[in-house]
């Protein structure tokens, strides 16, 4: 499924769900300057860098939430194809992006090359500017240990990458995953304004107000 762009004040947010998994590649441009930020681009990039040229589109930066494999895997490609384009990271996520050929067989896909390493690290609190919409990074550890958001307070929109998703909320099995550290995150993003937008990592769309009653995590008592 491929989803019409959406209106955010500044910005116009593209979502495209990408293989091998349907993460959700967001393309988020700001109207006026035509400037764009790629979120998550997994395991397409060569489609997403045809829509942005189609669009005339300047991208900025490709920013990932965190580093598992069906979000970075093409990441290499991206930069081949826009190698003035940064790839922005958290640091504590690096030993995974490292072992993406090794997560890829463990899910039966196709590795490809070795992911070249982040041009750029961000923690909390940092600001991506794209035009005039001012972009802030949350740490939301949980999902792995180096899980990021990014909102946009004055657009009411948060990308929430797999921290957390319509009525559920990021597994914590999985290498560097942990529960408590999850639920600290879930507790941060949840405390938003109600009326805040969040684009999942995977699946639909929602908003933190919906999530307040009935997230599976609120609906547990927490």
């Amino acid at each position: 499924m491929r989803r019409a762009g959406r209106d955010f004040g500044a910005l116009e947010v593209i979502t495209i769900p990408v293989r091998p998994l349907s993460a959700n590649c967001s393309i988020i441009s700001n109207k006026a300057t035509k400037e764009c930020l790629i979120t998550d681009c997994g395991g397409e990039a060569q489609n997403i860098v045809t829509r942005i040229k189609a669009a005339s589109l300047r991208p900025i930066g490709a920013l990932f939430t965190h580093g598992h494999f069906d979000h970075t895997m093409s990441s290499g490609t991206l930069k081949k194809l826009l190698p003035d384009v940064p790839l922005i990271l958290h640091k504590r996520d690096v030993p995974i992006w490292d072992l993406m050929q090794r997560h890829c067989e463990m899910f039966g896909c196709t590795a490809p090359e070795p992911l070249p390493p982040p041009d750029k690290f961000v923690a909390e609190g940092e600001e991506i500017a794209i035009g005039s919409a001012r972009g802030v990074t949350l740490e939301t550890p949980g999902h792995t240990p180096g899980g990021i958001c990014l909102y946009f307070a004055a657009e009411k929109l948060l990308i929430a990458g797999d921290t957390l998703f319509l009525e559920s909320y990021g597994r914590t099995d999985l290498e560097g995953g942990d529960e408590d550290t999850l639920f600290r995150s879930l507790d941060k993003l949840l405390a938003l304004p109600p009326d805040v937008t969040v684009i999942t990592g995977h699946g639909e769309s929602t908003t933190i107000g919906y999530e307040k009653k009935h997230n599976m995590y609120s609906r547990y008592g927490h």
